[in-house]
């Protein structure tokens, strides 16, 4: 007998999920699991202890049977790519990251809502768990951090994004919108809807001053131009503070 969970569980804990064997998919559908589940692939190669190539894959309710239909709005996924240069150029303890990142329109969006509020999107608290900006983009971006200074520390990154907006309705950058208004079944691609640029730009200074406890000064340069709207915006921001670091090099993962 089939038995619908989803009609009994009424937003309590899914036990499911304490199961410690992984890909067991087939057994929330089989039990009617109204949740939404993505899949992730995440491949590194050293290469000689000066490089290193990593990349990841996500997919969210991909169909296979749809595929390759053109521009299936099922077709939710994201990609990224980045190489790390550790000391780069030979200068010791400079390290050197470009990536690129893509991410598929209505990626970690989701039709389950109630009172207006969408449930089970890959958000909290109302803000996107992965890129900040939701989906449907594409990102290059180079980080550089070089430690190679007594009790100094410096990090800059540059990123250019480009992003479709929501503009003649959900066109798929907004996790938060239930996917089920989505403008079109098919022919949806990248960047479709209002399209906006961002150039954004960050340069971090730190300074040791005791064992774990840190002075930083902070600068942001940030461009954002919608050519729908023909508006183009400049923010400059800086920062001075103090405070305890773990680790200031901590690597980031986009997905």
């Amino acid at each position: 007998m089939y038995l619908n969970r989803s009609s009994l569980r009424q937003n309590q804990f899914e036990f499911q999920y304490l199961n410690p064997v992984i890909f067991y998919r087939m057994v929330e559908q089989f039990l009617g699991s109204p949740d939404n589940a993505m899949i992730g692939l995440n491949l590194t190669w050293d290469v000689k202890k000066r490089l290193r190539l990593y990349s990841q894959l996500m997919l969210d309710e991909l169909n296979f049977g749809f595929f390759k239909q053109d521009g299936w709005w099922g077709n939710k996924h994201g990609v990224q790519a980045g190489l790390k240069y550790f000391n780069a150029l030979g200068v010791d303890r400079l390290d050197l990251t470009p990536e690129y990142n893509m991410v598929r329109p209505y990626t970690y969006s989701h039709d389950r809502e109630e009172q207006g509020i969408v449930l089970t999107s890959y958000t909290h608290y109302n803000s996107p768990l992965a890129h900040p900006l939701g989906s449907n983009l594409r990102e290059v971006l180079v980080r550089s951090v070089y430690s190679g200074l007594k009790n100094w520390h410096f990090e800059a990154d540059l990123a250019y994004i480009q992003q479709g907006r929501n503009y003649n309705g959900n066109e798929g950058s907004n996790p938060r919108i239930n996917n089920i208004y989505r403008i079109k079944d098919y022919d949806n691609n990248l960047l479709q809807g209002a399209k906006r640029n961002i150039q954004f730009i960050r340069a971090t200074t730190y300074y040791k001053i005791w064992p774990n406890y840190q002075l930083f000064l902070q600068g942001i340069y940030r461009k954002s131009t919608d050519y729908y709207e023909h508006v183009t915006l400049k923010e400059s921001y800086f920062y001075i503070g103090g405070g305890i670091s773990i680790n200031a090099a901590t690597d980031k993962n986009i997905f």
